[in-house]
């Protein structure tokens, strides 16, 4: 998985939903792009490393605002608690 990211299913179900979701998608759209490098695979399509790049850090990007969301709710979750504790031992 370290050295193929790209094999997330998280990433994956991105890329089916946004650039493979039927036969007006991007990929439909711009298949004349998705070629592939090697010269003995030249029927084999391939994602664009940018677009798999984008894809990888805008996933990267949606699961670090929730895990800071959820910190920050649960600090302020523990921080009114706390508070509570303090107003009933007063």
């Amino acid at each position: 998985m370290r050295h193929e990211p790209f094999h997330n299913l998280v990433i994956l179900n991105v890329l089916r939903a946004t650039v493979f979701n039927g036969p007006t998608s991007m990929a439909a759209k711009y298949s004349e792009h998705f070629v592939s490098v090697l010269d003995n695979h030249e029927d084999e399509a391939e994602l664009l490393s940018g677009l798999v790049a984008f894809v990888t850090m805008t996933v990267s990007v949606h699961y670090t605002i929730m895990i800071l969301t959820n910190s920050i709710a649960g600090l302020l979750h523990f921080g009114r608690l706390a508070q509570q504790i303090r107003t009933t031992q007063s």
